[in-house]
């Protein structure tokens, strides 16, 4: 299980959206409704509960084989989080898995659809690099990143992601004029 801060997801949604307009124009495809601000985030804090579920839940032999890894992690300290992958699955870990810059996609002997909009020949030419970590911040408009704050925020913080102070305190007065426990 891959862990990333829903906020840096819903940017990186927002520019695959971007690049299919780019690439094919303002065509009317269905799935484009899946990356609005709301789907979104609903998708990201529904997987990261479904995870949880399985982390607490599922039988032992189940949770055994069930590891996250955050991707900030991965990418900010990738000797260690390599390493402890590998010794998760039961492998060595091989120098190519540091250097995913080096691995030519057409000799992989898997189907690698770089299609401009989902995956770019610039994102499978780069080494691991926190260059999006946090990118929300500047990335999202103040209504996405009010809107992801307040629809998340729980779950962010059980991931141990900060939420902003303000973004609890509006959370908070919603909360309390809907009824519910703040």
């Amino acid at each position: 299980n891959v862990q990333r801060d829903g906020r840096d997801v819903l940017l990186s949604h927002k520019k695959v959206k971007d690049r299919f307009l780019k690439e094919h124009g303002n065509k009317a495809t269905p799935w484009l409704d899946d990356f609005k601000t709301g789907v979104v985030c609903g998708h990201w804090k529904q997987n990261a509960e479904q995870a949880r579920q399985v982390e607490q839940n599922a039988p032992e032999d189940i949770r055994q084989r069930f590891m996250t890894v955050k991707y900030e992690e991965l990418v900010a300290q990738p000797v260690e989080q390599i390493d402890r992958i590998c010794q998760f699955v039961g492998i060595s870990p091989e120098p190519l898995m540091l250097t995913p810059e080096e691995v030519d996609p057409t000799e992989t002997g898997q189907v690698t659809n770089i299609d401009n909009v989902w995956y770019t020949h610039a994102q499978f030419s780069q080494k691991f690099n926190t260059g999006s970590v946090g990118s929300w911040e500047k990335g999202l408009s103040w209504w996405e990143k009010l809107s992801a704050n307040l629809r998340m925020a729980p779950e962010l913080e059980r991931l141990g992601y900060e939420v902003p102070g303000i973004y609890k305190s509006i959370r908070g007065l919603l909360d309390r004029l809907r009824g519910r426990k703040a």
